[in-house]
């Protein structure tokens, strides 16, 4: 007895319907984190910017604080009035680097990170796929 032709179609036709359902949603999944991470990046351009201005201001102070220890250390001799001022010209170094390391670490964010591991992997996927066939 022959089989029936009709079934086998209905089926392929069912994984064709399935594997576009299953690209769309990849491709929408991929739109949307591409989208979540382009507004990470841009949070990150704008704290970068305004750490950028802080850290301008805190080397700023710095100079101007350890200019006028030396002032005041050249015009008085050695007085607690220069420590003071040079420890606040330290702080405020500190507190530039702790800025500096605070944008190194936003900077990660431009390269896409999460879209590139999962755009290379589904790209790993498809190349151990067509290797294996």
């Amino acid at each position: 007895m022959a089989q029936e032709p009709t079934s086998e179609p209905a089926s392929v036709g069912n994984a064709a319907r399935d594997t576009l359902g299953s690209v769309r949603q990849l491709a929408a999944d991929a739109a949307e984190l591409a989208a979540l991470e382009a507004r990470r990046a841009g949070s990150a351009v704008a704290w970068i910017a305004a750490l950028g201005v802080g850290i301008a201001v805190a080397v700023s102070a710095f100079w101007s604080l350890g200019a006028a220890a030396v002032a005041v250390l050249l015009h008085e001799g050695a007085s607690s009035l220069a420590g003071v001022l040079a420890l606040i010209g330290v702080a405020n170094l500190l507190l530039a680097l702790i800025m500096a390391l605070v944008v190194r670490r936003l900077a990660r964010r431009f390269g896409f990170p999460a879209l590139r591991r999962v755009l290379l992997h589904s790209e790993a996927d498809n190349h151990g796929i067509a290797e294996h066939s």
